[in-house]
This record gives structure tokens, C-alpha cells and sequence, in this order.
């Protein structure tokens, strides 16, 4: 075992996942007749049988070729773009691409059940010739790894915001006026953020109003024609739309895969990967049911079957999505092969998101106009509507929807300061997702869409310093002419806006709350992505230690994800709990003059002096300010008003369907009655009455029912999940979230 590892990152070895698995492993024939007592010594030879599961360990054989092993062929999947230049990046096409998992699995045409694990043939990734001359490639960043590094990081959050709240009491304790102070600065920074998001909300919906109004579809034409006409030509775009779901309602599920079909490439260019659970009772059958139901809708359909319990996963989205992806590599394996891996492109959504039937062509847009490289390292993310049954909610639950509104749409529409993170659902290129570095979704996280954003940033950087150090001896040191690692990796808005359904419950108001705050917990687990993106970068800088350098782009863009992760699961906590001691403080305040009779006394001094007179009876100036400072910059005014108004504009344009426009062209009449119950409502002109209406029912939203939802669905989740990542590391339990339709 090599030294400073543990048993998780031995598996790692083992299975091929880091780049060493032993030969004895990598070579031995699947099937030599060996009994089940010999496998289990031959794998105490390679670390106990605790790091290995016999049952995946012959699967695993099956598909390493004996030379080269079948996840080196696919390790050049991922870098091909990047090792040749961007303008001659398509006369390179991906020669035999995944031939090798074809070879070492199953044909094209055949389509294994739930027991084929497509996953763990690309998974054992081992080195190229091109690589071993490097050295050995470094491990994947895992927080589920041995050691005390990933156990502290694990600590960092939970250690931050328990510290500044139990400071805080401390304050308020020694001083009444110093707590004031403090916690007026928390809100006027929250205040400031806050402003800043609703101000760029409007700039996100003005935007989404002006891409809704483009023809993508034929842009997209004119694209490809322009480029299948010059040197910049890399043939067709290829999708791969990859939907986990675990125990979701089958009409829910067809009415997603139909509003799809609603794309004029569909047919043409769009293949779905319906990610099934195994645990779940009737997953072939559903999935059966929807295949032939809405096969005749998209190039191909398929199902890919999760089963449980695997080695060192967490059942969730991440895992699920995982084993879909592998499965599509394993069925497409022919088609993408021949084609430029930066022209296949894969996108990941909810089992209920509702694309705009304009986004796939905005895609293939983007495909045909941007350079390999820009290719390379882009995630595609489209703004995130929770409206499909905004006002069947209870209102706490519809005011979360406008937070994260709020959050999603001003965090792509203003990346200047900060990148943004992808959520939900999003697009990257099979470049990146087989990126050696990123190797798909990893299988042992919760929040999968920040997680991918993450890793995806560092292998970026890990890619240039890799570089920067090969062939360098550990002492050495870097260059002046050594080019600085840069980050690379781009979150680009399409600002055609995606629907999804908020939590609602079938069982009633207080279910569908209970619901939310049930989800709300599994959304706080993604403070787990702040100490996983701590130790990427404690991992990198100890790795460099001199022989490579970050610039200080890369620097400063690293500690912006700190701040903006810190932003959501600290600062708006501490601040929170801080209002909430202010409160109770004031209501504390309030009953002792009213016990001491001091209370008639300030109104009699107010109503004869003024506010001179307050203070005359022993409220001073300054205590004024700090109370003044509270109740301005506190749950209320003034950027309830501003959130309000960015708000309703985007949620008027709903109703009112502006951001829907269908194509220009279709695929025919039959397809249009194929698709006519996508749940893609008609175009709604409300009045003036109607509008009015709107506006007041969502301010009254914000003015009373702000600080509830804050406290039920942002404080309390986010301090669960710091203290379980505190004291339980990422043993996370996965929560799915209930739906309208489910039983």
C-alpha cells in the first residue's frame, strides 16, 4: 500500500480509479475457475477483502485489456481536444474511442441489465504511454478519503459558523451594545448581497425576455452550414440527456420526456438515458412503459438500472447519474467514437425539469461557434424556475422558490466578482465530463451540481501544473518562463429559463411544509462542496510546492468560491441567528419596562419631549442607532421592495408564457399531437387587475414571510448539516423530495 493512504484510496488502486492497478489484477483472465476462498486471498495480497467486493471484482476484470487496459484508450477521450491546437482540432477525430469498452463489455446493439455495472470499465482509468512518462498520476480529491487533511476540512464549516454564533452569544452576554454592532454589520452586508442580487435578477430577466425572442433553431442551422463550409467544420452535434430518478411519478416522467420531443433535434441528434434505481419496485417495468411510449420521439431512448448498495456510494443523484453515463458511453459507444468529443454534449436534468424547447438548439449553437478549447472547459447552465405549482404551495415553501430565484438568475447574470456554480440541471462536453481529472460524477456526494462545477474548476488547474511539474524533480523550482495555471472553466448562462416543480406534498399543507424542510436539509449538505474545495486546494498548492505557481486570477477566483460558499451556509446563518437573539432581546426589553412601568414612562417623555425625551429616560443616542440600524437593514425594508419587483417581473412572464416560444420549425404535425401534453401551458395576457393582484400577493410574501422561511428552510437545515459534516464526514442520507402525483 502506498504510503499516506487508506483503504478508500487503495480501492481506488485496486479497482484501476487512480491509475495503478496492480498487473496481477489488470491482467488475470476473468473466469480461470479460481474458488471463491482463492479470490479472497489473491485480494488480501492487494489490501483485505474490506476494500473489494468479489462480485465486482470479476466484472471489473472483464473489461481491462490485457496491454493497455480499456480505460486508457478513454483517458484520451477527455484530453484530445486539449493536446492538439484549437484550430486543427478537428482533423483529429477520436479514433476508436470507446471500441475498447465495446471490446471488454458488451456489442453496441446489446443493452445489459441491471447487473452489467457500466460504470466500472471507464472507471479504471490507467495510464497512457503518453502519461507514464510523467510519472504517476495523482489521485482523484475525495473527502470520503483516510487522513486527518479531509477529516479537517470536513470540520472547517461547522468549526466557522458554530464559532461566530457561540461569539456572538458571548457578545451579548458582556455587551447588549457591541451584540447591536455586530450584528448590525452582519445585515448591512447581507443587505448589500441581497441588493446585489435582486438588482442583477432584473438584469437576468430583461436577458431571458431577449434570448426567448431568437430563433435558436435556425441560428443554429446557419451555424452549422457556416462551419461545414470552412476549416472550423467538426461535423454533427450529438446529445445525451441523462434523467436519474428514483420513485417518480410515471406521468411526471413522460410529460418531462415529452416536453424534450418538443426540440427539432429530437429526432435528429437527442438521446435519453432514463436513470432508473434498481431498489426501486417496477423500475424495469416503468421503464419499459416510457420507452415505448416515447421512443418514436428521439434518436434513441435507454434505461440504465442503479443497484444499491455498491462499495463506498451514497444513493443519491451523483451516483445514479454516474451509472447512466457509463451506460450511454457503453450503448453509443459506435457514434461517439466518430465524432469530436468536444460535439457531444451531455446534459443532466430532475426527473421533472421542463427545458425550454429552444435550449438543445441553443447548444448546438454554442457547439458550432466556439473553439475546442473554449469547448473544452464550458458548462452550460440555464436559469432555474421552481414556478411549475408555485401558488399550490404554502407560502413559505413559494417564498424559497423566489430566493432561489433570486440566487440562480443574479449569480449567472453577474460572474464578474465571482463564478457561479451549475445547479440542477446542466450541460458540459464529453471532453470534460471524461476529462482525466473529473472521470464523470463522483458516486460518494450528495449536492452533485456544485460538486461537478468544483472539480470540474481544479482539474483545470491540476491539468497545468501536471505540466508545469513534468519531469521536475521535487526541490526543483519553477520558471519565470513557466506560464502561471489559469482558471479555465466557464459557467455560460442560456438564458432560456427551465421549470421545475417546487416540494408539495399530496397528504396536505403541513406534509408539503415538512417536505420542504426534508429537502432543504439535503440542499445544506452542499456545505460539504466548501471543505471539498478547501482540500483541492490545499492538495494542489502542496503538490506545486514551488515547481508550479497559480496566477493570481486563479488565486482570487479559488477564495471567491470560498467567500460565495461561505455566503450560503455561514454568513447568512450567522447573521440570521444574530436577528433572532436581537429579538428575543428586544421582546426581553419590551416586557421588563412594561414589568417595571418604564414603558409608559418613554411614551409620556416621546409624546411631551420627543425623542429628546427617550433618551432623557435612560435610552441613550447610541443605543437608538444600533436599534434604528436594526429594524431599517433588518427583515424588511427596503430590499424586500427591489426583490419583490425583480421577482414579479420574471414570474409575470411565466403566466404570461414569454419565455415559451416553440421553434420554427417542428417535426412534423404527427409529432406536434405526440408532444401536445408536454404540460407547456397557452400563452395567459393578464390584466391590469390581474397583474396588480400579483404584484401586492407577492409583497405581502416577502414582507411577512421572509425571516420564517429564512429560519425554517435556510438556518436550521444549514446547522444540521455543518454539525453532521462535523462529526460525521459525508455520510450524508440522500432525500428524495416529494412531488405533485406521488403517492
Amino acid at each position: 500500500m502506498q504510503p499516506g493512504w487508506g483503504p478508500r484510496e487503495y480501492f481506488r488502486n485496486v479497482s484501476g480509479e487512480g491509475g495503478h492497478a496492480p498487473q496481477a489484477l489488470r491482467q488475470a483472465p476473468a473466469n480461470e475457475g479460481r474458488s471463491p476462498e482463492a479470490e479472497q486471498a489473491k485480494l488480501r495480497r492487494f489490501g483485505g477483502d474490506s476494500c473489494w467486493k468479489l462480485r465486482e471484482h470479476a466484472h471489473r476484470e472483464d473489461h481491462f485489456d490485457e496491454d493497455t487496459g480499456v480505460a486508457r484508450r478513454l483517458r484520451g477521450v477527455g484530453r484530445h481536444a486539449q493536446r492538439v491546437s484549437p484550430q486543427h482540432a478537428h482533423d483529429h477525430p477520436a479514433p476508436g474511442l470507446l471500441r475498447a469498452l465495446v471490446a471488454g463489455g458488451h456489442a453496441p446493439g446489446d443493452r445489459p441489465g441491471p447487473a452489467a455495472h457500466p460504470d466500472d470499465a471507464p472507471r479504471g482509468v490507467g495510464l497512457g504511454d503518453g502519461d507514464a512518462s510523467a510519472g504517476p498520476a495523482q489521485p482523484q480529491v475525495s473527502l470520503s478519503e483516510s487522513g486527518w487533511g479531509p477529516r479537517l476540512c470536513c470540520m472547517i464549516p461547522g468549526l466557522c459558523l458554530f464559532g461566530c454564533i457561540l461569539a456572538q452569544l458571548v457578545i451579548a452576554v458582556i455587551s447588549t451594545e457591541s451584540f447591536l454592532a455586530t450584528t448590525g454589520v452582519l445585515t448591512v452586508y447581507v443587505f448589500t448581497w441581497t441588493t446585489n442580487m435582486a438588482i442583477f435578477s432584473a438584469v437576468g430577466a430583461w436577458r431571458m425576455r431577449r434570448d426567448a425572442l431568437k430563433d435558436w433553431h435556425r441560428m443554429a442551422e446557419e451555424a452549422r452550414e457556416a462551419g461545414a463550409s470552412s476549416s472550423r467544420g467538426k461535423g454533427e452535434v450529438m446529445h445525451i440527456v441523462i434523467l436519474p430518478n428514483y420513485k417518480e411519478d410515471e406521468d411526471m416522467l413522460e410529460e418531462t420526456l415529452t416536453n424534450i420531443a418538443l426540440s427539432p433535434a429530437a429526432r435528429g441528434s437527442i438521446r435519453v438515458v432514463l436513470g432508473m434505481e434498481e431498489r426501486e419496485v417496477g423500475a424495469v417495468e416503468k421503464a419499459e412503459r416510457l420507452i415505448s411510449r416515447t421512443k418514436h420521439l428521439f434518436a434513441d431512448i435507454i434505461a440504465a438500472f442503479h443497484p444499491p448498495g455498491r462499495l463506498g456510494e451514497l444513493a443519491g443523484k451523483s451516483s445514479n447519474s454516474q451509472w447512466a453515463y457509463r451506460e450511454a458511453l457503453r450503448q453509443y459507444a459506435d457514434q461517439i467514437s466518430k465524432r469530436d468529443p468536444s460535439r457531444v454534449i451531455i446534459s443532466v436534468g430532475d426527473a421533472d425539469t421542463m427545458w425550454n424547447p429552444q435550449y438543445f438548439d441553443a447548444l448546438t449553437y454554442e457547439a458550432h461557434t466556439k473553439s475546442a478549447e473554449e469547448l473544452a472547459w464550458t458548462i452550460w447552465q440555464p436559469p432555474m424556475l421552481l414556478f411549475r405549482n408555485l401558488f399550490a404551495v404554502p407560502g413559505v415553501t413559494r417564498l424559497s422558490g423566489f430566493g432561489t430565484l433570486l440566487f440562480e438568475v443574479s449569480g449567472l447574470a453577474n460572474q464578474g466578482l465571482c463564478p457561479h456554480f451549475c445547479f440542477s440541471s446542466y450541460s458540459l462536453t464529453l471532453n470534460l465530463a471524461n476529462h482525466h481529472k473529473v472521470r464523470g460524477w463522483d458516486t460518494d456526494v450528495i449536492a452533485e451540481d456544485h460538486h461537478m462545477f468544483v472539480k470540474c474548476f481544479f482539474a483545470a488547474l491540476w491539468e497545468q501544473v501536471e505540466h508545469q511539474c513534468e519531469g521536475k524533480p521535487r526541490n526543483d523550482k519553477a520558471t519565470s518562463s513557466s506560464a502561471p495555471a489559469v482558471g479555465k472553466v466557464r459557467l455560460q448562462p442560456i438564458y432560456l429559463p427551465a421549470e421545475g416543480y417546487l416540494v408539495e406534498s399530496s397528504q396536505g399543507y403541513w406534509q408539503s411544509v415538512w417536505a420542504r424542510f426534508q429537502q432543504a436539509r439535503r440542499h445544506s449538505q452542499g456545505v460539504s462542496e466548501l471543505s471539498y474545495a478547501i482540500l483541492q486546494y490545499w492538495r494542489i498548492m502542496h503538490y506545486c510546492r514551488g515547481r508550479a505557481r497559480l496566477s493570481w486570477r486563479a488565486h482570487r477566483e479559488v477564495w471567491a468560491i470560498f467567500w460565495k460558499m461561505s455566503m450560503i451556509h455561514i454568513i447568512n446563518n450567522v447573521q440570521a441567528v444574530s436577528l433572532l437573539i436581537a429579538g428575543m432581546l428586544m421582546v426581553l426589553g419590551i416586557l421588563t419596562k412594561l414589568w417595571t412601568g418604564g414603558l409608559f414612562a418613554c411614551i409620556a417623555a416621546l409624546m411631551e419631549h420627543g425623542v429628546a425625551g427617550v433618551g432623557a429616560t435612560g435610552m441613550s443616542a447610541y443605543g437608538l442607532a444600533k436599534w434604528g440600524l436594526f429594524l431599517t437593514f433588518g427583515p424588511a425594508p427596503p430590499v424586500g421592495f427591489i426583490s419583490a419587483a425583480a421577482i414579479f417581473v420574471v414570474v409575470h412572464d411565466v403566466i404570461e408564457g414569454r419565455y415559451c416560444r416553440l421553434p420554427s420549425q417542428s417535426t412534423g404535425d404527427g409529432d406536434k399531437d405526440a408532444v401536445s401534453g408536454s404540460g407547456r401551458e397557452e400563452k395567459t395576457n393578464l390584466s391590469r387587475w390581474e397583474s396588480l393582484t400579483l404584484a401586492l400577493r407577492m409583497q405581502c410574501d416577502m414582507l411577512f414571510l421572509a425571516e420564517p422561511t429564512i429560519l425554517l428552510y435556510g438556518m436550521l437545515p444549514a446547522m444540521m448539516a455543518a454539525w453532521s459534516l462535523m462529526w460525521r464526514g459525508t455520510e450524508f442520507e440522500y432525500i428524495v423530495a416529494a412531488k405533485p402525483g406521488d403517492k
